[in-house]
């Protein structure tokens, strides 16, 4: 199975990414789903995981060396240089980001509605995301 764009097959590097991305997205789904002692952080967690290795594919697909940050809003603002129908979405990233990052500190923990709201997030940024490759099985 392959990625590719428009044009061209995706390069190694973005599947890479896009792979990495998907078990975080799978390890989001399953634990969100748990009824016995979820770990709602950890959904958090994995759901921004999954869109910051999204974002950093599709500047690997653009030719960019993704930078290291996690500051999905920051992500954004380079993708729409390099994807004229991206949709910076600025205030639902900069949610996500403090859900992901912000949580994993100590005296800090995700509630089960902030888990929803993390994953509710991550599938709607997924989709939009996976909507500018396209499958070729």
């Amino acid at each position: 199975m392959r990625w590719e764009t428009a044009e061209r097959f995706m390069n190694e590097t973005t599947e890479l990414w896009i792979k990495k991305a998907e078990g975080n997205y799978r390890v989001a789904r399953r634990e969100i789903t748990v009824t016995t002692e979820p770990s709602y952080d950890d959904i958090c967690f994995a759901c921004h995981q999954a869109i910051e290795k999204l974002m950093k594919a599709l500047l690997a697909q653009a030719g960019v060396t993704p930078p290291y940050t996690h500051d999905l809003a920051a992500l954004s603002r380079l993708i729409a240089n390099y994807y004229r129908d991206w949709d910076r979405s600025s205030e639902e990233l900069d949610e996500l980001t403090a859900l992901g990052v912000e949580l994993r500190y100590p005296g800090k923990f995700a509630s089960r509605d902030q888990a929803q709201r993390a994953f509710a997030l991550c599938s709607k940024f997924r989709e939009r995301i996976l909507s500018l490759f396209k499958w070729d099985e």
